[in-house]
């Protein structure tokens, strides 16, 4: 199974939270945040703030934008590696489950193998003794299967971003 993480943070949240960072104001932050739209890679222009009434030429407004860019980014490229991380994990353990399937498909071939072709190597499990001693085995091999199923399970981790509702 792919799976996929989708992780948004929008320019104008990004813009609000930066400034709150910063100390300005709350009409500067909605100036700012308003004054976004659509996709700004290339930065927010100048023209844009100084329609907002903002002076494009603050420093501290720079910054703001500047950090809001980055921001941005780092969540981007966190949100590309927790995907590549999970991708990863999902591989492995389906390569787990696959291991735990093949065993355990393996050792019951072998045991239906021996009760239908060589019943004479069986001959000494007929005893009390022997009974004693196979109980003993089918045990360790119960424990071991369960256990190898119990390495393959996925739990599924509670989510660390939450759902936009």
């Amino acid at each position: 199974a792919l799976t996929g993480t989708v992780i948004s943070y929008r320019s104008r949240s990004a813009i609000r939270e930066v400034c709150k960072a910063l100390g300005l104001s709350e009409e500067i932050s909605s100036a700012l945040a308003s004054s976004v739209w659509g996709s700004w890679s290339d930065g927010l222009p100048g023209k844009r703030i100084a329609e907002a009434g903002l002076d494009p030429e603050n420093p501290l407004i720079r910054r703001a934008v500047q950090l809001a860019r980055q921001l941005l980014g780092r969540v981007a490229q966190c949100a590309r590696e927790e995907s590549r991380m999970r991708g990863r994990i999902w591989v492995g353990r389906a390569r787990t489950r696959s291991s735990v399937r093949i065993v355990a498909a393996v050792v019951a071939a072998f045991v239906l193998g021996l009760a239908t072709f060589n019943r004479d190597y069986l001959e000494p499990y007929s005893t009390a003794s022997g009974q004693m001693v196979l109980t003993g085995i089918l045990g360790v091999f119960a424990v071991s299967l369960w256990w190898m199923a119990r390495m393959a399970r996925v739990d599924v981790p509670e989510r660390f971003v939450g759902v936009r509702s």
